[in-house]
């Protein structure tokens, strides 16, 4: 304002000047009649290019000197260096009509999440010869706010405005009014973050005792209505020990992490606010996983092994040899020198103590929680084979993911034939009979609350053994056992 009195005031200093001059120039002798001479004002007027139109109402000016008031225009701040992405929350469980962007104030070093459309208000902070734009704090409005939006091609937008002293919106200059931002390159150490007390990083798998031989084929076959989730999918096992649980998963499930461990997620259960392990891919010889954390600021891709265990079927006609039928439903086994009483039903654990015979809910549970572990013999009924009457049933690995099939001749012999036929896990096993005798786990459970014998559709079919061919059993179990050291220390 000073500059513009001055230069006002320098302007009527010239025009009186002039106008001094031009009044001795027409009193000076001239040779143009008096008549014909200029009036001083058509001669001031003519040197200052002015056009007079009514010299004693009104004069319009046209000449360069005259200068144009104006008061100064506010222009928006340029904020494209300033604002800088971090990512977006793109989180398999994130609602695409809520996403979240994550945005860093590079002069303070801020950083804040907001919703796409979403207004954060901004406060510019001087320090000492410098300044630093801030997030207003208790979301308190300013006249200076920002709000991001996605484009169709995926890209982050950012809308800057801002509100003058008279109220007034102002979007100027367009290119610091609307501008594009790109993502930042994360460094490792800002993907790392805490899961409970395990630092996530590459080696995180590791130290959660992470393992996966593939999918569990005996609780496809037996787990019935109670393990819906073990059908098709990956086991992955987890910890080890008495801390020891599973998960099952394919491409395209999730994990979350609650109570320090990880869980599936179940229909119409919430995975908000938890980090989450995003199954990407399922191969022949891994498992590719994104892990994100629970605002969705960033994914750590983290790969599983497949496992593989050296497991050559144990040689079940140098362990198991049939000796006689005791009843109608139960026949006598030798395994290694020891006496077992089986069913064609039964479930029988081969540990580093020998055989054992899992009975009860709680057996079943620590067998299937890992507590228990060991090749499985799951016996599933009687057949004919060439013309014998075999005790057939499945063999499990430790590990589960293989099975091979099993058969045993009925009939006493001087020395064990029991045969293992190996077939591949992924094959689809044929089914022996209309009605399987082992049964799922619910069944398997109430049938050991019962006492033995024969079950109520044994009454429809034949007769597999003769009342002489069970005499002649027990005897010969009888001989036989006199002969163990098991038998001789009985006598």
């Amino acid at each position: 304002m000073t500059l513009i009195k001055m230069m006002n005031r320098a302007l009527g200093l010239l025009t009186c000047a002039l106008f001094v001059a031009a009044l001795l120039a027409a009193m000076a002798p001239h040779q143009t009649p008096l008549s014909a001479r200029p009036s001083p004002l058509a001669a001031l007027c003519k040197n200052l290019r002015l056009r007079v139109s009514d010299p004693l109402s009104k004069i319009e000016l046209a000449s360069s000197l005259f200068l144009r008031c104006k008061p100064p225009s506010v222009h928006l701040p340029d904020l494209r260096g300033e604002v800088v992405l971090l990512g977006v929350n793109r989180r398999p469980d994130a609602d695409p009509r809520q996403q979240v962007i994550h945005l860093l104030l590079n002069s303070s070093q801020e950083s804040f999440s907001l919703p796409v459309l979403k207004r954060a208000y901004l406060k510019f902070e001087r320090t000492g010869l410098a300044g630093s734009y801030a997030l207003s704090s208790d979301e308190v409005e300013t006249n200076l706010w920002i709000s991001p939006n996605l484009t169709p091609d995926g890209e982050v937008s950012i809308d800057l405005a801002m509100r003058s002293q008279g109220g007034e919106v102002i979007a100027i200059p367009s290119e610091h009014a609307h501008f594009t931002v790109k993502e930042r390159a994360a460094g490792f150490g800002e993907r790392s973050f805490m899961l409970g007390s395990h630092r996530v990083d590459s080696g995180l798998l590791a130290r959660l005792r992470a393992r996966w031989f593939g999918q569990d084929l005996f609780l496809t076959d037996h787990g019935g209505e109670e393990y819906p989730e073990a059908k098709g999918r990956e086991r992955i096992d987890f910890g080890e020990g008495e801390e020891c649980y599973s998960c099952f998963v394919a491409a395209g499930d999730s994990l979350v992490w609650k109570g320090n461990k990880w869980h599936n997620l179940k229909d119409g259960e919430s995975s908000d606010s938890y980090p989450l392990l995003y199954v990407s891919k399922v191969g022949e010889k891994q498992i590719a996983f994104d892990l994100w954390d629970p605002e969705g600021k960033a994914a750590l891709p983290l790969v599983l092994m497949r496992g593989r265990e050296m497991w050559m079927p144990p040689y079940l006609k140098d362990l198991l040899r049939f000796v006689a039928a005791k009843t109608w439903s139960q026949f006598v086994l030798i395994a290694a020198e020891e006496r077992l009483i089986v069913s064609p039903s039964s479930w029988l654990l081969l540990t580093e103590k020998g055989w054992q015979e899992i009975k009860g809910r709680a057996e079943i549970d620590d067998f299937i929680a890992g507590r228990l572990s060991g090749e499985l013999l799951v016996l599933n009924g009687i057949g004919r084979r060439e013309g014998r009457q075999v005790l057939k049933g499945h063999l499990y690995n430790t590990s589960r993911s293989e099975m091979q099939d099993f058969e045993m001749p009925l009939t006493p012999q001087l020395g064990p034939i029991a045969e293992v036929h190996k077939r591949s896990s992924h094959e689809e096993r044929p089914h022996l009979f209309s009605r399987t005798l082992g049964g799922s786990l619910n069944e398997r459970t109430s049938s050991d609350e019962q006492s033995v014998g024969p079950s109520q559709g044994e009454a429809d079919e034949p007769s597999l053994l003769s009342l002489p061919a069970v005499i002649r059993g027990l005897t010969e179990e009888a001989d036989i056992l006199s002969d163990t050291p098991m038998g001789r220390s009985n006598i």
